[in-house]
């Protein structure tokens, strides 16, 4: 194919696009700013050619009435974006045959001024990691070098009361390091939902992952795949459904979830087989949900909500193995009762 790119495009991504083949104009590399009044040359010159532009702006002036030559737009908001999500991002693209064809351009009039933009058109969703952290010097670096860096906008270490080395190892690694003193699973969440509030907006997704290497962190991709094509607005990562290591889940979690999953079907109607963590959500139906429990009840309080407010949900296999140390919740007959009970009352309470 043959693409014009304009000057906000990265010489990286440019590069990119002749690796795969394609001949690639540079407004950038010939110094012709978008703003030469010679610009409209373009559709003259490029016939044929798809324009690839971070600027809206540029796309109308492109296609403004009667001089309209280039074949199509790709209009890519990318700003927010490091640049391995943006090789990522413009890879995927590119495998999309659709962008070749006419009849999937879309034709739209604002203010007399027409212009069209392709279906792969796209507005970029960011994904935000959190990691809540009690005492897990030992394993939270395996953690984050773990999750892939291109899906990752942010990966953020919340450490929940740790008297060891855990957000130190964090921030040498490159996670943002939040200190919440309050012990427990929800107010080290609700710490991190406090912290994204000033940047997220209502198409990122937000991913929940323990500290203690338990889950797979490279999963994140399939984890997050059901929310990128529409179909989710919830996803849970099920141990159950998943390949789990031998004695990786202990009996009193099996059987906690056995119950905890019955009776949301029993009194939600809503099918899980699993409370796991490890679960990607959108920052949209997040706030919707208002997450509000402080320990134990973080994780079936989320599915139940989801479930009454007829959110879109779903449940994706993933793999689990032994954590790293020794859990401070089913790993104690206190954690495992303390636990138990509050799930249970979590749910009783929301019915």
């Amino acid at each position: 194919m043959k693409f014009v790119a304009d000057e906000c495009v990265e010489a990286y991504l440019i590069d990119l696009l002749r690796v795969f083949g394609h001949t690639v104009y540079s407004i950038r590399e010939e110094n012709f700013g978008i703003d030469d009044p010679s610009v409209l040359q373009l559709t003259n010159k490029f016939k044929g050619h798809i324009l690839i532009t971070c600027d809206r702006d540029f796309g109308e002036l492109i296609f403004k009435k009667d001089k309209i030559s280039v074949s199509g737009v790709i209009y890519l908001r990318l700003h927010s974006l490091n640049k391995n999500q943006k090789i990522s991002l413009l890879g995927d693209l590119l495998q999309k045959e659709s962008i070749v064809y006419q009849n999937y351009f879309t034709t739209v009039s604002k203010d007399n001024i027409r212009f069209r933009f392709l279906n792969v058109s796209i507005n970029v969703s960011n994904c935000y990691v959190l990691i809540p952290a009690f005492n897990e010097s030992t394993s939270i670096g395996k953690v984050i070098r773990d999750i892939p860096k291109h899906l990752a906008t942010e990966i953020i270490v919340i450490n929940n009361g740790s008297t060891d080395d855990t957000a130190m190892v964090a921030e040498v690694e490159g996670a943002t390091v939040l200190t919440e003193h309050r012990k427990g699973y929800g107010y080290a969440c609700l710490k991190g939902i406090e912290y994204l509030k000033a940047t997220a907006t209502e198409n990122d997704i937000v991913v929940f992952l323990d500290g203690d290497y338990s889950d797979f962190p490279e999963e994140i991709s399939i984890l997050i795949d059901p929310i990128h094509r529409s179909s989710a607005d919830l996803v849970i990562g099920s141990r159950v459904l998943g390949n789990r290591e031998p004695g990786s889940m202990l009996f009193q979690q099996m059987a906690g979830n056995w119950l905890a999953t019955k009776l949301i079907k029993l009194f939600f109607d809503a099918h899980f087989t699993d409370l796991g963590p490890f679960r990607a959500i959108t920052w949209k139906a997040l706030q919707h949900i208002n997450m509000e429990d402080k320990t134990f009840g973080w994780t079936v309080e989320m599915q139940v909500k989801a479930a009454k407010l007829k959110l879109k949900f779903t449940e994706i296999p993933v793999s689990y193995r032994k954590r790293i140390g020794v859990s401070k919740v089913s790993g104690t007959i206190n954690g495992t009762i303390m636990a138990g009970y509050k799930i249970l009352l979590t749910i009783f309470k929301n019915i």
